[in-house]
């Protein structure tokens, strides 16, 4: 009796253990499935934690503080013993309107003289002891390059319109000019309201003012010069206000010129040393860099000095010098800019350099004769050869032309065929130069016309004066 076979009981439960992943979790498998993106760091620490009330204090006040310097860092330039005035700019945008009209109002409402000694062109400085600034106006008149130049250096723009003209297609332009080019504060001041009638003195306003907001949104209001009390509140907006900066301009170092004085050298008048006086705004100015002169062009600096000023004393009115000029930057010979603008080419280096009068004749012929050999060639290709019989008129060769065109290519080797018996039968009667006599050879155009024939001029001579009508013969032969 054989032995009794063990029984197993099956588990209830199965254990399934989970696969080893670790063949995708590579680090060239996880960087090709991220796809460039990164993950962001956890904040931990002093982020998560909930800020008291004397922390949110201190934040604020930070803050605050930031802005107070920024603010006292921006208007520095323009406050103090050595303040810098604001260049305005005044721009007459109408025929009527004179920009030394403007400027005496402003001078006037603050009871000082209006330097008549100089001439037009000029900046005329106003002192506003009220204020604790200064303020220097550029008159313009009606040029847009000396519009643009002026708006390049202005902290703000005075707009001149009348009353009773509409701005013109000049003063249009310079308002689109200055929009493309980038300007800072704009005031727009109308004149001649007191010739308007008092009821419409405030529709002509608000049409003025509408005109303005179209090109500067951020004029909000027209105002006026004609009364010492108006006049008074311009002056204040202007020297209460923080100039708007223009980026390209803040990026670079720029000076409106005060004075200017050429001393010329002593072996050549046309050449010397060009002094100017300014105050320099922007970014540093470096003495190894070029300074360009608008209408003039780039030239180099020998060296930057702080020149003395006369300014007024803090008690009295006596005038004392300020202290002698000292210099702030000399140029380094190695680092300073070179005046060439492009490199000499040396001929012996084989250097592309712009071509000459002579090249560029020869060029133009060269694509003359290119064109032209194009032209040929696709006359040329356009063009077949066709073989008729002998002495077929121009008239019957066009048909001939035509019927072959409108012919497959089944067709054509059909008639190829046909033609190598009728050739061959007639080899059996003939020589091959009779055969050679039976047929001729004609061009046809793009359009279907027979251009030449390949007989002799006498031939084709003849041909063209049986052009016309078809004979009796003519048909014949064709229907053959």
């Amino acid at each position: 009796m054989g032995a009794e076979p063990k029984f197993h009981h099956r588990a209830s439960l199965k254990q399934t253990n989970k696969p080893f992943k670790r063949r995708f979790a590579t680090k060239n498998s996880m960087r090709d499935k991220a796809k460039g993106r990164t993950q962001r760091v956890s904040l931990k620490g002093k982020v998560l934690r909930k800020h008291s009330r004397a922390d949110r204090r201190n934040a604020v006040r930070t803050e605050q503080r930031k802005k107070r310097d920024h603010i006292v860092m921006s208007t520095r330039i323009f406050s103090g013993r050595h303040r810098a005035p604001k260049i305005v700019a005044v721009i007459p945008l109408c025929a009527d309107i004179s920009a030394s009209d403007i400027v005496r109002n402003l001078f006037a409402c603050v009871d000082e003289p209006y330097p008549e000694e100089k001439g037009p062109k000029t900046a005329r400085i106003l002192n506003v002891s009220r204020f604790k600034q200064t303020i220097q106006f550029v008159e313009l008149e009606r040029n847009v390059l000396d519009i643009l130049d002026a708006a390049k250096v202005a902290d703000y723009v005075i707009m001149g319109i009348s009353a009773e003209v509409e701005v013109d297609a000049f003063g249009e332009h310079c308002l689109s000019a200055l929009q493309n080019q980038g300007h800072p504060g704009v005031f727009p001041i109308v004149q001649g309201m007191e010739t308007v009638v008092p009821k419409r003195q405030n529709d002509v306003k608000k049409s003025l003012q509408s005109f303005m907001s179209h090109f500067f949104p951020e004029a909000d209001k027209v105002y006026s010069t004609e009364t010492p009390t108006e006049a008074l509140a311009i002056l204040r907006m202007i020297t209460a206000q923080v100039p708007k900066g223009v980026k390209w301009r803040e990026i670079r170092p720029y000076m409106l010129a005060d004075s200017v004085e050429f001393e010329p050298s002593a072996e050549d008048s046309q050449v010397g040393r060009l002094a100017l006086t300014g105050y320099l705004r922007g970014a540093n100015l470096s003495a190894n860099r070029l300074i360009h002169i608008p209408n003039f062009g780039d030239y180099q600096i020998e060296q930057i000095y702080h020149v003395s000023v006369a300014v007024e004393a803090a008690k009295g009115d006596s005038i004392e010098e300020d202290d002698e000029p000292a210099v702030l930057d000399q140029p380094d010979p190695e680092h300073q800019d070179s005046l060439v603008e492009a490199n000499e080419p040396n001929t012996l280096t084989n250097e592309q350099t712009w071509p000459e009068d002579e090249e560029m004749n020869g060029w133009n012929e060269r694509m003359q004769e290119m064109e032209e050999e194009e032209s040929r060639m696709a006359a040329a290709k356009d063009k077949r050869t066709i073989t008729v019989p002998k002495g077929t008129s121009t008239y019957q060769a066009s048909w001939i032309a035509a019927t072959q065109g409108d012919d497959n290519e089944s067709d054509n080797s059909d008639a190829s065929s046909d033609e190598d018996d009728d050739m061959d039968s007639g080899s059996d009667d003939g020589s091959e130069e009779e055969d050679e006599e039976e047929y001729e050879e004609m061009v046809v155009g793009a359009d279907g016309k027979i251009v030449s024939a390949s007989d002799d001029e006498n031939d084709g001579e003849a041909s063209d004066k049986d052009d016309g009508l078809p004979t009796a013969e003519e048909e014949a032969l064709q229907l053959k």
